[in-house]
């Protein structure tokens, strides 16, 4: 589950309360939307073993607005719109670079959706993304369509 809450946290902040609102009481109606507010600004530490090519700081500047739907059956689901981007520096080599990644992004209980730009990463990736990303809550078996650009070579080059 690692990979989907780190996910999250990428694309906006409000995916993390996500989490604490998803799994409520069943309503008998459909509840009205619960919005929440852009985060602003603020950092993600991305420790090393969590990307192939070392560490990064990663300063988000995030101005998306989430909305959580609960269905009459009481499924909820998260969406998050707006912009995204921020500036991922190598702990390794101080190499910065400024990234777009405004989504869109669904979340439901069975797997994130992310459309658009996605920065994303694991022990194995550290990419920028254009296109669809899906990501099983479980967090296995990502799967990527549409153009992605490895950011390894660029913020930490092999001599």
């Amino acid at each position: 589950m690692p990979f989907r809450r780190r996910t999250s946290i990428v694309v906006s902040s409000a995916v993390t309360l996500a989490a604490v609102v998803f799994g409520g009481a069943s309503p008998a109606h459909a509840l009205p939307p619960v919005t929440i507010p852009p985060a602003g600004q603020y950092s993600i530490v991305i420790p090393a073993e969590e990307t192939p090519c070392g560490a990064f700081v990663l300063v988000v500047d995030d101005r998306t607005t989430a909305r959580i739907f609960t269905r009459p059956d009481g499924t909820q689901r998260l969406h998050a719109a707006g912009q995204l981007s921020g500036v991922l520096t190598s702990v390794v080599t101080g190499r910065s670079l400024a990234v777009d990644f405004s989504g869109p992004v669904w979340i439901t209980q069975t797997a994130t959706t992310l459309t658009g730009g996605s920065l994303l990463w694991n022990p194995t990736l550290l990419a920028l993304a254009h296109g669809r990303v899906v990501v099983p809550a479980d967090g296995t078996a990502w799967r990527i369509t549409g153009k992605q650009v490895d950011l390894c070579p660029l913020l930490v080059p092999t001599p």
